[in-house]
């Protein structure tokens, strides 16, 4: 059995990778892999277990940390704990463990979702970074990121989501072992879904440009009016909103997976026009 630390930072987003992290901790014990795992969060965000239950029974040490809220004070309390002060817990919790995931140690493994945001050149990151918050939080940010991708490098030890991830760091740098396919279709719930609705076209992601939402909706609009019926569901990004559509329904976040199935396998065609993934998990579904 080998025994994995992961060190999460804040409540996680709904997104493909959040939920292939939700598989790997949840189904490790069958592969020999045993987890610990370490939360740091903010006053008022949900814990793993929270959210994925069905998680618990399958971690070895499960800690929580809450440290300041949202606002600046909070932010820096945050950044102190995390650079000062969990360092000492991390000694004490990692001498029992083979993998740090999340973490600087001398057993991490860097465990690869997306591109890394800071790369180079990295001038241009850092421009960007002063465009999109204030300059203290972007030079820090800045500097850890840029030392976090500079160390994935020189590392034998990277992770990532899928062949096309792979392709893309070794571009920049970074060799990783990909996870192909990194997540799994949950077949049980494919066993109980069923026809549900009369749906035309579905489209089912995370809802935001990444994932061509925008052309998706502007595809079944043109279509709702000649007759088709069209339906989307996911947790829309941050900052993109869906405006009402006659005849395009938004089912919202569906998180019952042999819903989400069942109104997959009601629909005629699945329209998917993402302009990015590591793999595309939600085909493969």
């Amino acid at each position: 059995m080998i025994k994995v630390l992961y060190v999460s930072y804040g409540e996680p987003t709904p997104s493909g990778a959040t939920t292939i992290m939700h598989h790997i901790l949840k189904d490790g014990p069958k592969f020999g892999l045993k987890f610990s795992l370490v939360e740091i969060l903010r006053r008022g965000e949900r814990e793993l277990v929270e959210i994925f239950p069905d998680i618990e029974k399958s971690l070895l040490t499960h800690l929580v940390f809450r440290v300041g809220g949202k606002d600046f004070f909070g932010k820096v309390s945050f950044f102190l704990f995390r650079e000062f002060l969990l360092k000492k817990e991390i000694r004490d919790l990692e001498e029992d463990h083979d993998i740090v995931i999340g973490f600087p140690s001398s057993k991490s493994a860097n465990f690869f979702t997306l591109e890394p945001f800071v790369k180079p050149p990295y001038y241009r990151v850092y421009y960007k970074l002063l465009r999109m918050t204030n300059p203290i939080e972007a030079t820090v940010w800045f500097i850890r990121s840029a030392m976090n991708t500079t160390k994935s490098m020189k590392s034998l030890r990277n992770i990532c989501l899928g062949e096309m991830l792979r392709l893309e760091l070794k571009e920049i740098g970074i060799n990783c072992v990909p996870l192909e396919p990194p997540g799994a279709v949950e077949w049980d719930a494919v066993k109980t879904a069923n026809t549900i609705d009369d749906i035309d076209i579905f489209h089912a992601s995370r809802l935001g440009p990444m994932k061509g939402t925008p052309e998706a909706v502007e595809v079944m609009k043109q279509l709702s009016t000649k007759g088709y019926k069209v339906a989307i569901a996911g947790p829309l990004d941050n900052g993109f909103s869906l405006k009402e559509i006659k005849g395009l329904r938004y089912l919202g976040n569906i998180t019952d997976k042999s819903l989400l199935y069942s109104y997959m396998k009601s629909s005629k065609i699945f329209l998917y026009p993402s302009h990015k993934d590591s793999f595309g998990i939600v085909v493969a579904e």
